[in-house]
């Protein structure tokens, strides 16, 4: 919530940071859905494919946003927007029968991914707006589903 705020604010200075928070989130996303295909093996092959998806596209978005004055280029960012499709759709049938709270991520994470792909068509500043909102969104229902 906090990022979301800080991209709308100094969107300049945070576009970097957000890939990089973006590549972590996807990193954390991936390990969660390995440790509920331990945890649960019903549909666990979901679990474990968008564990993967998850870890890739995270450590993707780290090794290139760690390059000085380098942003990632379009056609990574394409890529990126299906991986993360991908991780969300997994995220959502790893976690059938679990609390629509925890669904909540996956549908971010293919509305993130959707705003990715479209990116050329958006435009970068509302493609960060857009991100930023989603995060904000993302950190109220993270809130929301820890005081439940």
């Amino acid at each position: 919530m906090i990022l979301g705020l800080l991209l709308l604010i100094l969107t300049e200075a945070t576009l970097s940071v957000i890939i990089f928070f973006i590549g972590i989130w996807w990193l954390i996303q991936g390990l969660i859905l390995i440790f509920y295909a331990y945890l649960d093996r019903s549909r666990w092959i979901w679990k474990v494919a968008g564990g993967i998806t998850g870890i890739l596209a995270g450590l993707i978005v780290l090794i290139s946003s760690s390059q000085p004055g380098s942003i990632l280029p379009e056609i990574l960012l394409f890529i990126l927007g299906f991986m993360g499709m991908f991780i969300g759709a997994t995220f959502i049938m790893g976690t059938f029968r679990e609390a629509v709270g925890s669904k909540t991520f996956g549908v971010i994470s293919i509305i993130i991914g959707v705003i990715l792909v479209m990116n050329t068509l958006l435009g970068d500043q509302l493609t960060l707006w857009l991100i930023a909102g989603l995060l904000i969104l993302e950190g109220i229902v993270a809130v929301f589903i820890s005081y439940r």
